[in-house]
This record gives C-alpha cells, structure tokens and sequence, in this order.
C-alpha cells in the first residue's frame, strides 16, 4: 500500500510540474540590447501560422520582435507563442526604485510607431504567452506629441495577447502631450477606427505605472478592444 501510494504522488507531482512553467530561476535574462530588424521571420522556430506559431524562446527573440515592429511591420496576422519565462532586468526586485534609479535595460515597445499611422505602427499579430512570465520590464517614454505609442511592452494592439503575465514591472511616460500609459499595451485598438485589441488571461502583479494622463496597469487607452 505504502509502495502505491508514493508512486501514486511521484505521478501528482510530474503532472504538476508538466502544467506550470518554469520558475523565474530558469528565465532567459536579457542583455539589453536590440537586434537589427530581420523581417524573414528569424526566430526559434515555427511559420507565424496558428497551427505553427513563431517560437519566442529567448530574450533576444522578443527583443526582435520589437526591432521588426519599429522597421513597420505589423505582423497583421501572424502567430507567436512565447515558450519560457522572460526576464527583462535581473534586478528586478528592486522595481519600485526605478522612477528615480532605473535599471541596466529599457524596453522598446513592440508596435511603438502607432500614432496615426494605425497599419504602419502598430502590432496587429497575436501573441500566446503559454502561461509564462515576463519580468523586469522597464519602459521610460520620453517622445513627444501624439507620433508615438511607446508606454508598454506593446505599443498599440490591433491583435491579441493570452495567456501572459508580467511581474515586477515599471513604466513611466514622461511628456504631457499624448495619452496614456500601460503595462501591456499603451493603446487597445486606436482612435476613430473599427480596428480592436484583445487581452485574455493575462496578468499583472507588482508592477509600477506613471503618467500625468490615463495610466493603466493593464492598458493605458482602450479605444477599441477588451
């Protein structure tokens, strides 16, 4: 009975371990730095379809991801499925000091050009977080005006995010002209257009948002979206 009993929690155990992702310890760290845009579709794996999604297995994919976005490519259509934790700034315990002492690395955001250029700037792909995490994510937008959509880990989403949480997390969105500011998105969907955004299943959690207009820890502006 004893014997049936602990091969009966060893299989309890690797059914858990088979659902939940890895742990913060078994991130991939970023280095800071952003590729030049490759627009072929150089990432870990897959063909951007929903049956074979793009692979962002590290860091250094998502930071693609963004410079292809700020090249002008939407990715209207396209698949992404994030496969292990992600960390932004190692030392992001420490997030609620980096109004005034930021960290090593700033984040771009993805689909940051959106202003009024609603198919050029903005990111219109979806992306399946699989359950994983972002961490350490630290955006300081300093543009000006209304060109920019720049205050989140996306920009503006004319697509989708599932699936995906973001932990220890500061955004700060300094200039007094245009809107908002957001963990995961600046803007969900865009001013006077048809065009919507969707988040699902996602999260936020000890994360910090400044701006002097409309911030949101989910999303910043929801125009046209949920």
């Amino acid at each position: 009975m004893k014997r049936i009993s602990f091969i009966a929690a060893i299989a309890v155990i690797i059914a858990l371990l088979s659902v939940f992702p890895a742990s913060a310890a078994g991130a991939d760290v970023w280095d800071g730095t952003f590729p030049t845009a490759d627009k072929t579709g150089k990432y870990s794996g897959g063909e951007g379809t929903e049956e074979s999604p793009y692979l962002i297995s590290s860091a250094a994919d998502l930071a693609m991801l963004s410079s292809v976005t700020a090249a002008g490519e939407s990715y209207e259509g396209k698949y992404f499925k994030i496969t292990t934790d992600i960390t932004l700034n190692s030392d992001h315990a420490g997030y609620a000091g980096w109004g005034t002492t930021p960290p090593k690395n700033a984040w771009r955001a993805i689909g940051e050009n959106a202003g009024n250029n609603v198919s050029g700037g903005s990111f219109a792909g979806h992306i399946n977080g699989a359950g994983h995490v972002i961490r350490g994510m630290y955006v300081n937008d300093e543009s000006t005006g209304w060109d920019k959509a720049a205050a989140g880990f996306i920009g503006c989403l004319r697509g989708s995010v599932i699936n995906l949480g973001f932990e220890n997390c500061y955004v700060k969105r300094n200039n007094t002209a245009g809107n908002g500011a957001g963990i995961i998105v600046t803007y969900l969907g865009h001013s006077g257009s048809t065009l919507r955004g969707n988040i699902t299943a996602c999260y936020v959690k000890n994360c910090t948002v400044e701006s002097w207009r409309c911030p949101g820890l989910i999303a910043g502006v929801v125009y046209s979206g949920r």
